[in-house]
């Protein structure tokens, strides 16, 4: 180890392999950060304004850290869900049965006010808004032959429950950039062939919004998922 500190490896004066270790790293770090603004960018417009205007207010929230990512991060989470999508995309196929987790922030209605019915497994969308996502996301899986849920807390009971042993089924988990990759890993460390689907925007109460507003999915993205035909309506 070089003695001009730990930080050496990072500017590059390490005298032994740090340096030349560290450096293809950095350098490729920083090329991904300019090419992803270009391919990506365009789907995080409103980042940096929400870091600049809004995030200071969060100084002393639990969230600050989670809710003050840097805009290149949340490119690193949509290319890194369609690397794992690609990885885990044998065993998702092969699985007998698929389901769909929806995140309660798809809701057309408050939690106050939405009928949802409780199951092991995660709520069941009982229609009380036809306009709702939930309930579209719905009607779609009884037409294609899915199940589809409100995420639970417990995936692993989950799938289990939606085939016949743990790990039968396959999942599409629905999140937003900065959670879905975690999500992702730990379906693996559950044994849970898994998809992940990035909403369209963020739009939840506990992070992003005070009101929360409903959310969306690309639809016909969730039916290449599924490897389903037809269509989306």
């Amino acid at each position: 180890m070089s003695d001009h500190g730990p930080l050496s490896i990072f500017n590059g004066e390490g005298v032994g392999g740090e340096a030349v270790f560290l450096g293809p790293i950095l350098s490729f770090a920083a090329w991904f950060e300019a090419h992803s603004l270009i391919a990506l960018g365009k789907y995080t417009p409103q980042v940096e304004h929400f870091l600049a205007e809004t995030h200071p207010a969060y100084r002393w929230r639990e969230d600050v850290v989670f809710c003050g990512r840097q805009r290149v991060e949340y490119h690193l989470n949509m290319v890194g869900t369609e690397i794992l999508n690609r990885a885990f995309r044998a065993d998702f196929l092969a699985a007998p049965r698929k389901v769909v987790f929806l995140p309660p922030c798809m809701r057309a209605r408050p939690e106050s006010e939405c009928q949802a019915k409780p199951s092991p497994y995660g709520a069941l969308c009982a229609g009380c808004q036809p306009a709702c996502r939930v309930h579209q996301v719905t009607q779609l899986g009884k037409k294609h032959g899915f199940a589809v849920f409100l995420l639970p807390d417990d995936l692993a009971r989950a799938s289990a429950g939606s085939g016949t042993q743990p790990g039968t089924a396959g999942i599409v988990g629905v999140s937003c950039p900065l959670t879905i990759i975690s999500g992702g890993w730990n379906c693996k460390d559950q044994g849970i062939p898994a998809q992940g689907l990035l909403l369209d925007y963020c739009g939840c109460p506990w992070h992003w919004d005070k009101d929360g507003f409903p959310t969306e999915i690309n639809l016909k993205q969730l039916l290449r998922l599924m490897a389903a035909e037809g269509e989306t309506g």
